[in-house]
């Protein structure tokens, strides 16, 4: 117990002190010929990290298209396993308390999904308001 707790504690101050030590070797290099050469200034264009998406609402869209596409298939999954479960119990009575388990997890997990996607429908409805 007093090993872990001290490896522990070295191994944590050992990386806050090389983080502290290290920044200044993190620094980028500097021109040596800064009297010989003027000066150039660079423009940077930045693209949109999220590709052809333009708003908040259009984002949050379609990452829930992309969430209802993975998890609505998962749920029937769960639902068939769940089917399965009820008709492999045969009446014994710890397999069944086992699929009915399954069973209310998997309709908890459709209602976290559902509702998931009703706040977030409200938020995106809010937002379009508010900028009209």
């Amino acid at each position: 117990m007093k090993f872990a707790k001290y490896f522990y504690i070295l191994t944590v101050g050992m990386s806050l002190a090389l983080s502290f030590f290290s920044t200044p070797l993190l620094y980028a290099q500097q021109n040596d010929n800064q009297n010989s050469a003027p000066q150039q200034h660079v423009q940077v264009k930045l693209d949109n990290p999220l590709g052809t998406t333009k708003s908040v609402p259009e984002l949050v869209r379609r990452f829930l298209d992309i969430v209802l596409k993975i998890g609505v298939p998962i749920v029937v999954l769960a639902i068939i396993w769940t089917g399965y479960l009820f008709i492999a119990a045969r009446g014994k009575p710890e397999q069944l308390k086992k699929a009915k388990d399954s069973l209310f997890y998997t309709l908890i997990g459709a209602f976290v999904l559902l509702g998931a996607y009703a706040i977030a429908e409200a938020v995106v409805s809010t937002i379009n308001a508010i900028r009209s």
